[in-house]
Order: structure tokens, then sequence, then C-alpha cells
């Protein structure tokens, strides 16, 4: 551990952690006279070790405010695997919070679906007073700042889970029926959905000044070159080509998890 006089006596009276501890940084509120600590450890820390970090730091520096906040993102991925491993911890941090959840909490189902985390409550009356309290943020906020992971969080009610998963599906199955030409893209805009490689049959275009691709105002990936080839001209094992003409009736729809934008339109030379 960095040889700072806090910190030393973290070690000298917690050894069995400190070595896994790594003080990231400390941000000042001169405002609020308050210190807020951010940690990094290895392994996680519960909440017996958390309070007797805070209380150490406290002692130390008594004329202002503390805040400790303690990451372990090496731990993410294993979270993830395994997420029923992790959530007494989150369920004290949810207990802290509100202490009337603590008699639901013990029969509520935690389930990674997908992209997002499923709590599955035992009745609608838990489901609204968890919904109430916002738990589904302040988890999600928390597990960001224990994992560093953006996941968001469901709330829902034991046999829902079913009906959810069915919808999704259907919306999966609805996509791959939609036979307009489809365009998938990332809301960050790093790639484009690949489509299946067929045997490719190339086109001869003939080059003449009215297929020449013009100069263009680019909103995405690269520059086009070539020529432009007729659509009555293209067939499915076409392979790559270039066309030209006005996109109309275009649709949008955000997919499951809010990553992800479907564009359906027609396009006409």
């Amino acid at each position: 551990m960095q040889n700072y006089p806090a910190l030393q006596k973290i070690e000298n009276e917690m050894p069995y952690i400190a070595d896994k501890l790594t003080l990231i940084k400390v941000n000042f509120d001169s405002q609020n006279n308050k210190a807020y600590f951010l940690f990094e450890s290895t392994v996680l820390v519960d909440e017996p070790e958390f309070l007797k970090i805070e209380k150490i730091l406290q002692s130390i520096y008594t004329s202002m405010k503390i805040a400790v906040r303690i990451a372990s993102p090496s731990l993410s991925n294993d979270f993830l695997k395994d997420i029923n491993s992790y959530k007494q911890v989150l369920e004290r941090f949810l207990m802290r919070s509100t202490d009337a959840a603590r008699a639901w909490l013990k029969d509520v189902g935690w389930e990674l679906e997908g992209d997002r985390i499923m709590l599955t409550c035992p009745d609608e009356y838990s489901a609204n007073f968890f919904k109430k309290h916002k738990f589904d943020e302040k988890l999600k906020q928390a597990i960001w700042d224990i994992f560093k992971i953006d996941i968001p969080v469901v709330l829902i009610v034991a046999g829902e889970r079913e009906d959810w998963i069915k919808n999704i599906r259907s919306m999966r199955m609805d996509f791959n029926k939609d036979k307009e030409p489809e365009l998938i893209i990332d809301n960050k805009l790093e790639n484009i959905a690949p489509t299946t490689e067929k045997p490719k049959r190339k086109i001869s275009v003939s080059k003449t000044k009215s297929n020449i691709i013009p100069k263009q105002e680019l909103l995405y990936g690269k520059a086009m070159g070539g020529v432009c080839s007729p659509i009555s001209s293209c067939t499915e094992d076409a392979g790559q080509i270039t066309v030209c003409g006005t996109i109309e009736n275009i649709e949008k729809r955000e997919l499951p998890g809010g990553k992800t934008l479907l564009l359906t339109f027609t396009i006409s030379d």
C-alpha cells in the first residue's frame, strides 16, 4: 500500500486486506468540507471492512467529512458469470438504503438475462415498493461503483419473466422475417452488422457520365468510389455492389437493450 499516514494506519489495523487496496484518488469538496476517497481492490470489500476503513479515515481527518468508495473492476467478469455469489453484498447495500426491504430481499431472484439484470420480485406489492424507492436505479449505480459495469436492472413480478422472454423472441422473429433492406447501426457508430456471405457474381457495369458516383457528403464510414449499378440488376448472389438512389419511407426502432437502432427503408433509382 502507498506510503501515506492514513493508509499506513489501515495497513496496521487491517493487514489481511491492506495489500489488496490501492488508493486511486482523493477529491476534496471545499464548499461542503468533504473528502472523497476512491480505492480499487482486487477482492470484494464487504460491509464490515468497508465501515472500518471509513472509521479509520475519519479518525485521522477529524475536521472534515469523509466518503469512501471501493471499486473492484477486476471482478467484473466473475460477477457476470455468477451474480448470486455477490448478491449478498448488494442486498446489504439495498437494506442500508431502506431497511424495510429486508422482508422481501430473501425471496427475490437474481438473474442475468441478455444485456440486463432481472430481479424477480415475489409479488406485485414488493415490486411496487422497490420501484417506489428506485431500487433498480440504486442497484444499477452500485454495480457501476463496485464493478464498473454499466448494465440496466429490471424489476419484474414472478410469472412475468416468461412473458418478457416471449416478447423478446417475438421481436427477434419479426426482425428476421423483415424482407425490406435493413441497416443495423450501433448508437456509438462503431460498426455495421455483417451480412451472411454468399457466392458472389460480378455485375458488369459500363462506366458512363450518368452512373459515376458523385462527390458526396460523408455521413458514416468511408467514401465510396466506382460506378453505380442499376437496382434492377441486383440479385442475391451479386456480392458487394454500389447503388445510387433516393431513400424513402424510413422507419426506425430501438432494439432491446437500448444500444442498437434498426433502420428500415426503401431505395429507388
